[in-house]
């Protein structure tokens, strides 16, 4: 397995700019999150996806190479939370 990434600052700074400052035109935002590694931090990031639900937000992680990326499929898996 290759290198492992840490989410949870970019994430934490989209979510704060999407509650924050939400779009004029439209009341629904969805990040999509290009990794090519798994991430170290799969815990922190649950945690803020959890506390972004309250808000009209939505997430999807896109995994690009040959990883696993086993962490991913659980962020993206709808059962987990």
């Amino acid at each position: 397995m290759g290198t492992r990434t840490v989410f949870r600052p970019a994430l934490a700074k989209m979510i704060e700019k999407v509650i924050k400052n939400p779009p004029k035109h439209s009341s629904y935002s969805f990040v999509v999150i290009l990794v090519d590694t798994e991430n170290y931090d799969n815990q922190e990031v649950m945690d803020l996806i959890v506390e972004a639900s309250e808000h009209p937000i939505s997430f999807c992680f896109v995994g690009m190479g040959k990883e696993v990326f086993k962490d991913l499929l659980y962020l993206n898996d709808s059962d987990t939370f």
